[in-house]
């Protein structure tokens, strides 16, 4: 199997494929398409880093979390309805876990990265979005093992 037939198989990689890559089957084709579309060798290498980097990010595994496939896996097994039910029984932990997140924004907005560069133009590290995306999904699995121990099921089985 080819490489691009290998892509587009995948349901998770496939999205994210370029157009031109579904529809130009072989060099030439691709060249007929280029061509026209960009005058520069220079614009033409931005337009394929620019229509790759999605897919790139997809397969080096860039914007996600060590935690994602838990965290998806662990809320699949749960209807919204129990979901909601857990998240109303731990207001106070969530409460905690939300003061995180807004101080993150905080200092996000005092930077000044948000809404333009101020007098000292800082960028926050990575470190801060992913201890908000971790302490996010980490909040998830703990609501979601807390119904299991409860005895409580997925859609009340």
């Amino acid at each position: 199997m080819t490489l691009r037939a290998s892509l587009l198989a995948r349901a998770d990689y496939a999205p994210l494929v370029p157009r031109f890559v579904r529809t130009c089957r072989d060099l030439s084709q691709f060249w007929q398409f280029i061509k026209h579309k960009f005058p520069s060798y220079a614009e033409r290498r931005l337009f394929l880093w620019d229509e790759f980097r999605p897919l790139l990010e997809r397969i080096e595994g860039a914007g996600t979390s060590p935690a994602d496939s838990a965290v998806t896996a662990a809320i699949e097994k749960f209807d919204s309805e129990h979901v909601l039910a857990a998240w109303n029984v731990f207001t106070q932990i969530l409460g905690g876990c939300q003061s995180v997140v807004e101080g993150l924004g905080a200092l996000r907005n005092k930077l000044s990265d948000a809404h333009g560069k101020g007098k000292r133009a800082v960028k926050p590290a990575a470190r801060h979005a992913e201890l908000a995306v971790n302490l996010s999904g980490a909040l998830a699995l703990y609501l979601l093992a807390t119904l299991e121990a409860t005895g409580q099921t997925p859609s009340g089985q």
